[in-house]
Parts: C-alpha cells; structure tokens; sequence
C-alpha cells in the first residue's frame, strides 16, 4: 500500500523545543453553523527524540450524509501523523497525508509557530541526493511522481518500473 506524504522546510529560525512548547496541548473548537456540532483540532502524542519531534494532528471534518429523503450532518476525525526532524541546523516537517491536505497541514503548523502563514515551505530534493536514494535501493523504488518541473508544457510527472532508471 502506497502511502502519501509530503517533506516542507522551516524558514524561520527555531528550536524543536520550541517547537514542542507552541504545540503541547493544543486544542481548538469551531462550532459548525447551524448544527449543534463543534469541530475540534488538537495535536496528540507528541514525542521528543535525537532527531527531532513527531506527533499526531487530529481533526474533524464534517460529512453530510443522505438518509431516506433527509439530509444529515455529522463528522469524521482524519488523525494525521507528522515529524519536525532536525538535519544540520534546518528543521523539516513530514506530514503524512495527500498534497493538498499536507499543505494545508504545513499553512496550520505555520500558523501556530509563527502567527502567519509562510513559514513552512516545500523543500526540495537536488537531482544527485534523489538519484544517490534510488541508486541504494533500486529495487525498492516502485514509482516517483514529481511536481512542478521546469520542463514547457509539463507540470507533473510519474516514472513506474524501469523507466525510474
């Protein structure tokens, strides 16, 4: 099973003690209009290692559900799984979860950090470092997707099989 993540760099300079500190225990909730239910954000299980910090982010979201002639509302809560990992002196987040949710994800950390958005940007891979990952583990490389490429009319590219080579 293939899972979806997505790594964003720490623009701003901060420590992942700090990081730990603005995050423990957070908790938000939003009522949703006319219901009588409230969403909640809260960040779980959060763990402090040599390499950095890793948690969870649970959040509602609500579903409208169709039941014989009526519309009801309720709510799911997706637990996201992500790490702030320190390397050199930059610190990057994974988010375990789709793009656009994982950027959403890296926009509310930026949010709770910093007070803004911006501070958490996506990172980027250099071309020798990704081909050095594939070249020690090509038989585990099943497939690469690559977005925003500098190439005229290409935006997004996938490479499964030997074509990864």
């Amino acid at each position: 099973m293939v899972i979806a993540g997505k790594i964003f760099k720490l623009v701003e300079r901060t420590s992942v003690e700090q990081i730990a500190e603005k995050l423990n225990g957070y908790e938000s909730e939003v009522p949703l209009e006319g219901t009588e239910i409230s969403l909640i954000t809260e960040i779980r299980d959060l763990k402090s290692s040599e390499k950095g910090l890793d948690g969870v982010i649970a959040r509602d979201a609500p579903v409208r559900l169709y039941k014989r002639g009526k519309m009801d509302i309720s709510f799911r809560t997706i637990e996201t799984s992500f790490a702030f990992l320190t390397r050199d002196s930059d610190i990057y987040l994974l988010v375990v979860e789709n793009k656009h949710a994982a950027n959403a994800l890296a926009n509310k950390f930026s949010e709770l950090l910093f007070l803004s958005i911006g501070g958490i940007l996506n990172a980027e891979i250099q071309s020798n470092v990704l081909e050095s990952y594939h070249r020690s583990n090509a038989d585990g490389t099943k497939v690469m997707f690559f977005d925003g490429l500098d190439i005229p009319n290409i935006d997004k590219l996938s490479l499964y099989g030997p074509s990864i080579s």
